[in-house]
Parts: structure tokens; sequence; C-alpha cells
């Protein structure tokens, strides 16, 4: 997983531009079928790396869904994306 978004995200010109730096907090659904689905931003750090973030969650391909008592279920899942200038 963090494997493709450190393949996928692009650090925002504004964000690089201010010297900004941190961690954005994203909250999205796997769904019974394994999409991700509603990505929302719990905690950002502005500067085009919040949109960041939403777009390239939106872009993760299936994940294997939740199980409870041997069935799929919806999970909410949150984590961090973390954007660093080197």
């Amino acid at each position: 997983m963090y494997e493709f978004i450190n393949k996928n995200v692009k650090y925002p010109k504004a964000a690089q531009s201010a010297n900004i730096s941190g961690r954005v907090f994203v909250k999205f659904v796997v769904d019974k079928e394994g999409n991700v689905r509603n990505p929302s931003i719990l905690k950002g750090i502005g500067f085009g790396a919040d949109k960041e973030t939403i777009r390239v969650v939106k872009m993760m391909p299936k994940w294997n869904p939740g199980m409870q008592d041997g069935q799929p279920v919806n999970v909410y899942f949150t984590m961090p994306i973390f954007f660093q200038l080197e």
C-alpha cells in the first residue's frame, strides 16, 4: 500500500514553494468488494497536499475486504500520508 502511495504521490508545487511538509490524515471506507470509497481529510496541511492525498487514495487498487463472522463487511480505515521535502 505505501509502495503504491510513494510511487503515485506528486508533491504539490505550492507546498514545495512554501517549504511545507507534514502528515495528511485521510479516512476512507473499504467496502465489501474491496473498493476504496468516500475518502475525506481528517487533518491536512493545505497547499495542495490534501487534494493530492484524495487523488491518490481514489486511485488505489482493490483491497481485501474486512471479514466478520466469515462475511465481507465495510471497514473504515484511517492512515497518514507523509509529505516531506528532501
